[in-house]
């Protein structure tokens, strides 16, 4: 009966510790970093990288940047912080009017680009070529 009591009491020690987590913001998503965290993250990236144009995606917590060399990098949120990393050859984008849908394995994200959504894609094929 001892050994019953010692379990129920740590998973109850455990739910409250999730509970508060999430209460206090410990886990999902946090707001994209601001513009100098951004070019921080980027520029960590091999070869560095300075953006020169950006996309947020519609939800608002991704960022899709293309250098002066033709790459392009995603920002993704990972837990509770932002993750940069240069898109590679399986990147992929469909086009829907103004917006686009970018794939990258198992990594969904959609943008409004506006009228700039046909060079985004020429931008991405030719990224996904050069890798």
């Amino acid at each position: 009966m001892g050994s019953l009591a010692v379990i129920g009491a740590i998973l109850l020690a455990v739910a409250c510790l999730v509970a508060l987590s999430a209460r206090w913001g410990f886990r999902g998503k946090g707001e994209l970093p601001d513009d100098n965290e951004l070019a921080a993250l980027l520029d960590g990236l091999p070869g560095g990288f300075v953006a020169r144009e950006r996309l947020v995606s519609t939800d608002g917590t991704s960022v899709l940047a293309a250098d002066g060399q033709g790459r392009l990098a995603i920002v993704i949120p990972h837990g509770a912080h932002y993750l940069a990393r240069l898109a590679n050859g399986r990147l992929f984008a469909e086009e829907s009017g103004t917006s686009l849908t970018i794939r990258d394995g198992s990594l969904a994200l959609r943008f409004e680009a506006g009228d700039g959504a046909p060079g985004w894609r020429t931008r991405i094929g030719r990224a996904r070529d050069q890798s």
